[in-house]
């Protein structure tokens, strides 16, 4: 399989995958699927590569489940029991 270049549109910023194949059809100008704007892929790609790649984001710790809510308390009290 061909290494893939990654390169952006610099009109829409739509990135592309493309084979070097397809940069040499016509000398690496390309037309983009969104915008349908023409440019030069390998030059979008070197520029997309100088660009500072964006650090994951770290996820924020989960809290610990809540516990478990208590039962009420059973009571042993029977109808009779109570004051009338």
């Amino acid at each position: 399989m061909s290494e893939l270049l990654v390169t952006q549109c610099p009109h829409c910023q739509t990135r592309f995958r493309l084979t070097p194949e397809q940069l040499s059809v016509a000398n690496g100008h390309v037309r983009c699927g969104a915008c349908l704007e023409v440019f030069h892929a390998a030059d979008a790609a070197a520029a997309l590569s100088r660009q500072p790649q964006p650090t994951p984001a770290t996820p924020e710790p989960t809290p610990p489940p809540a516990p478990a809510p208590t039962p009420p308390a059973q009571t042993s009290l029977l109808p009779d029991d109570l004051d009338e």
